[in-house]
């Protein structure tokens, strides 16, 4: 991700949101799962904890290695995204899609 940034920093691109797609809508609650089905899960996706674990340890390392004003710009790209999810999901995509092509049609 942070080389990703990087070369999105490079080329000058800015505006790199995306939305979240395949989300599960109405998941039930860990209460409602068999404890049995809980453990299974838990045993079979070991391996992705794992890895997801070691990719999350070296992406917080090279965002440390780029110092403060990095670490800054990706609390801001994350909220900043965390909004467009938000209202993605409250009003649709193409609707949001619709009112950005007017807003930068305006610019």
């Amino acid at each position: 991700m942070v080389q990703f940034l990087g070369v999105i920093t490079r080329f000058g691109w800015r505006k790199i949101f995306y939305v979240r797609r395949n989300v599960v809508v109405g998941r039930p609650h860990r209460e409602e799962i068999p404890v049995e089905t809980q453990e299974l899960l838990y045993q079979v996706t070991q391996l992705d904890r794992q890895l997801y674990a070691y990719a999350s340890d070296l992406f917080q390392e090279q965002i440390e290695r780029l110092g403060a004003g990095h670490a800054r710009q990706l609390r801001v790209f994350r909220f900043y995204n965390g909004l467009l999810n938000h209202l993605v999901n409250r009003v649709g995509v193409q609707r949001v899609l619709g009112a950005g092509r007017r807003l930068l049609g305006r610019i």
